[in-house]
């Protein structure tokens, strides 16, 4: 078994708000060439538990939605 840390850049406000609302903690903040922060954080269990709900649950965007 491999001890290699894998790592998740997250360019979400939300989900970035949504980890930190839950306990976690970026690694590291960024700003990618593109001028969009980023956040680092390490794909540990938590952070997998973390991502399954914020799955499950966020909202869907629709797009061309008529009112």
């Amino acid at each position: 078994m491999s001890n290699k840390k894998t790592f998740f850049q997250c360019f979400s406000i939300n989900f970035h708000r949504f980890l930190k609302a839950n306990g976690l903690r970026a690694m590291s903040k960024n700003t990618h060439k593109n001028g969009k922060t980023f956040w680092v954080y390490e794909r540990s269990t938590d952070f997998e538990k973390c991502l399954q709900v914020w799955h499950d649950t966020k909202p869907v965007k629709q797009e061309n939605q008529v009112n």
